[in-house]
C-alpha cells in the first residue's frame, strides 16, 4: 500500500497534467485550431477526473486537522483554475471559430500571452445555509444563474459547493467527491426534500412571522422591512400553495398585530352604512424639507346624555364618509356606545373586529357658536394623526397671505378625536378660501374655524422623518354588526 507521501506526490503530478492541458487548450483557442480544441477538450475531463481520484486517495490518509484544511484548499485551487481556465474554451467550442470574439472573454486575441481583460463581475446566487424560508429565492436564483446554463456537471457541482454553506452543504458534502451528473441531480434532490418541502417552507415563514418584532409608531425603516417580508411571502405563495394558510383569519390578525396601533385601528379613511371601505397609503421613512399642516382644529365636543363638554382636536377628512372617535375621548365624556363589530374583508380573507358606535355627539367652535350633530362615530383605540400637522399661529404668520387668519392657540393636552368625514357637509363646507402662490399653503374656513393645508415651513432644520398620506389607493371592506 502506498504511503501518504507517495500519494501526495502522485497528486502533484496529476495537478501538473491538468494545468498543462488547460494552458495548452487556451493557446489553441488563441491560434484558432478549432478541431484540435474539440478533440483535446474531451480528453481533459478524464485528466481532471484522475486528479480528483489522486486527491481523494491522499486525502483519506491524513488525520491532522491542519493538513486536512490545507488539502481542501489545495483541491479548491485546482478546481477553480480548471473551471475558470476552460470557460473561454467552452464558449469557443459552442460558438465556433467564425463567431467567437475573444474580446468579450477572458482571453486577449491580440497577444499570445493570454492576458486577462477586466470584465464586470457576473451576477451570483445567494449562499444558501439551510433556512427553509430562504430556499425558494435561492433555488430560483441558482437555477437561473447556474442550473439552466449548458456547462458540465462537474462545473455545476463546483458552483453548488460555492453557493451552499452550513447545514445545506453538509447534507450534500459527500457528493462533491465525484462531481458528475448523478451526483449533481442527487444533491439537488436532497436539498429539495430537506429544505424545500412545502410544509417546511410554510412552517418557517409562519415561525418568522410569529417572531417578527412589533413595528414602532414612528419606525419607518422597520415598517419597510416588515412590508418587504410580507412581499416575499406573496411571491413564495405562487410556488408553495401550502402558504395559503397565511391568508386565513387567524394569520391575518397576527399580521395586523405587528403594525403600529395607528395602522391597526382602521387607519383614517372609511365609508359606511352597512359596510365601511377603509384604505390608506402610508409612506414611512421619507424625509421632507417641509412641515405640513392639515385640516385639524380645536373644537368643543358635547353629548346631551352626559352634559359634559370637552376640548379636543377634530380631524376633518375629505376622503372618509364615516366618523371615528377614540375610546379615550368617549371615556372623558362619560358616555357609552352600543356594542357592534366590523367584518374586515381583504383579498386574503375576513376577520371580525369588535367595536362600539356612539350616537348623538355634537361639536362646536371653541369661540362659541352653534352645535353641529355628528352621525354615528365608531370607537377606535387611536386615530392616526400626528400633532405636528396641527396649524399654529406662529407657523402660519410666516406667510403674509395667511397672517390675518384667526388661528386658535395650541392646546397641548387636548386629545385628537373625533375624525369627521364628508357625511357632515355642513362642517366640511368651505365658507372662505385664502389661496397663496403655487406650492404655498392655503386657508380653509369652516363653521368650526380656520384650517391651514399644505407645507408651511421650508426650514431644513425642521425636517420631518416620517411621512404619511391618506389618499385612497385600495379597499378593505367592513360590515357592521349590531
Amino acid at each position: 500500500m502506498a504511503s501518504s507521501e507517495d500519494l501526495r506526490k502522485v497528486r502533484i503530478v496529476k495537478r501538473t497534467q491538468v494545468t498543462k492541458r488547460v494552458n495548452e487548450l487556451r493557446r489553441l483557442v488563441v491560434d484558432g485550431s478549432y478541431n484540435e480544441v474539440v478533440q483535446k477538450f474531451d480528453l481533459i475531463k478524464g485528466i481532471f477526473h484522475d486528479f480528483i481520484q489522486a486527491h481523494n486517495e491522499y486525502h483519506d490518509t491524513i488525520t491532522d486537522e491542519v493538513d486536512i484544511i490545507a488539502s481542501d484548499k489545495y483541491f479548491e485551487e485546482v478546481e477553480c483554475n480548471y473551471i475558470s481556465g476552460l470557460q473561454g474554451v467552452r464558449e469557443y467550442i459552442q460558438m465556433g471559430p467564425d463567431n467567437f470574439d475573444p474580446s468579450v472573454t477572458n482571453y486577449s486575441a491580440s497577444s499570445k500571452s493570454m492576458s486577462y481583460i477586466k470584465m464586470p463581475p457576473p451576477p451570483q446566487p445567494d449562499v444558501f445555509s439551510g433556512k427553509p424560508e430562504s430556499y425558494p429565492m435561492w433555488k430560483a436564483s441558482f437555477n437561473t444563474l447556474v442550473g439552466k446554463h449548458n456547462i458540465g456537471y462537474d462545473e455545476k457541482m463546483f458552483y453548488l459547493k460555492q453557493y451552499t454553506a452550513g447545514e445545506a452543504q453538509s447534507a450534500i458534502e459527500a457528493l462533491f467527491l465525484y462531481p458528475d451528473r448523478s451526483s449533481y441531480e442527487a444533491a439537488l434532490d436532497i436539498l429539495e426534500k430537506r429544505f424545500g418541502n412545502p410544509s417546511l417552507v410554510a412552517a418557517a415563514f409562519r415561525k418568522k412571522l410569529e417572531n417578527w418584532p412589533k413595528v414602532g409608531e414612528r419606525d419607518g425603516r422597520a415598517l419597510q422591512r416588515y412590508s418587504d417580508f410580507l412581499a416575499q411571502i406573496c411571491v413564495a405563495k405562487r410556488s408553495y400553495k401550502s402558504l395559503e394558510i397565511l391568508s386565513d383569519e387567524f394569520e391575518n390578525k397576527k399580521i395586523l398585530n405587528k403594525l403600529p396601533a395607528c395602522l391597526q385601528s382602521g387607519t383614517n379613511t372609511a365609508t359606511t352604512s352597512e359596510s365601511v371601505n377603509l384604505a390608506t397609503d402610508t409612506f414611512s421613512g421619507i424625509k421632507t424639507n417641509d412641515r405640513v399642516t392639515s385640516m385639524i382644529l380645536p373644537v368643543m365636543l358635547h353629548h346631551p346624555s352626559s352634559g359634559k363638554e370637552v376640548l379636543v382636536y377634530a380631524l376633518l377628512d375629505t376622503q372618509s364618509n364615516t366618523n371615528f372617535v377614540t375610546d379615550k375621548v368617549v371615556s372623558m365624556m362619560n358616555v357609552t356606545g352600543r356594542r357592534t363589530s366590523l367584518d374586515l374583508t381583504t383579498m386574503n380573507g375576513r376577520m371580525s373586529v369588535p367595536t362600539a358606535a356612539v350616537d348623538g355627539l355634537e361639536v362646536r367652535s371653541v369661540s362659541n357658536g352653534p352645535h353641529f350633530r355628528i352621525p354615528s362615530c365608531y370607537v377606535r383605540d387611536s386615530i392616526p394623526c400626528r400633532r405636528e400637522i396641527i396649524p399654529t399661529s406662529d407657523v402660519v404668520c410666516k406667510w403674509p397671505h395667511l397672517s390675518h387668519l384667526d388661528i386658535p392657540q395650541y392646546y397641548e393636552d387636548a386629545p385628537i378625536g373625533p375624525l369627521i368625514g364628508y357625511h357632515c357637509p355642513q362642517i366640511m363646507r368651505p365658507l372662505e378660501i385664502v389661496a397663496g402662490g403655487d406650492n404655498e399653503p392655503f386657508g380653509w374656513k369652516t363653521c368650526l374655524g380656520w384650517c391651514v393645508v399644505g407645507a408651511t415651513c421650508a426650514d431644513v432644520n425642521e425636517m420631518d422623518e416620517f411621512g404619511a398620506t391618506h389618499l385612497v389607493r385600495g379597499c378593505i371592506a367592513f360590515k357592521t354588526k349590531s
